[in-house]
């Protein structure tokens, strides 16, 4: 699918695409080689993109993504990139769970869900599950 390539720096998501109004934990994007915390993640030869998902960090809710051609499609959807990183949003300090993959899936994103079926890591969303009110399901 065709990419739009999106300035680099931070950006709200209601900026990118109206895809993105539901989901209230989503609080930002940062776009280009480094993370929003203004550090330089030494992983960005080998990640394509990291979520803030831990409650606890004070960037919770920001995605950094290293491509700008790897954040909306020109239908204004995101990437697949940018759901699986979404998805660890809405699974608050949790990896590539069952409930992960599912949130997922209903991203849009059911392959690349299917790509981590026997890579967990052992941690869980628990309690934690999704928040309501982020508009998780449905939306693609």
């Amino acid at each position: 699918m065709a990419r739009v390539k999106i300035k680099t720096g931070p950006h709200r998501p209601s900026s990118l695409s109206p895809w993105f109004a539901p989901f209230v934990d989503l609080w930002g994007v940062y776009v280009g080689d480094g993370c929003v915390t203004g550090a330089e993640p030494l992983e960005w030869k080998t990640v394509l993109a990291h979520a803030h998902n831990d409650v606890e960090d004070e960037w919770f809710g920001w995605v950094c993504v290293a491509d700008p051609y790897d954040v909306i499609t020109t239908k204004g959807q995101p990437t697949v990139t940018l759901k699986h990183e979404i998805a660890h949003i809405l699974c608050k300090n949790g990896g590539h769970t069952a409930l992960w993959r599912t949130v997922l899936a209903s991203l849009g994103a059911p392959a690349e869900a299917k790509k981590y079926e026997r890579k967990q890591n052992g941690k869980s969303c628990q309690s934690q599950g999704v928040t309501s009110g982020t508009g998780f399901g449905g939306a693609s």
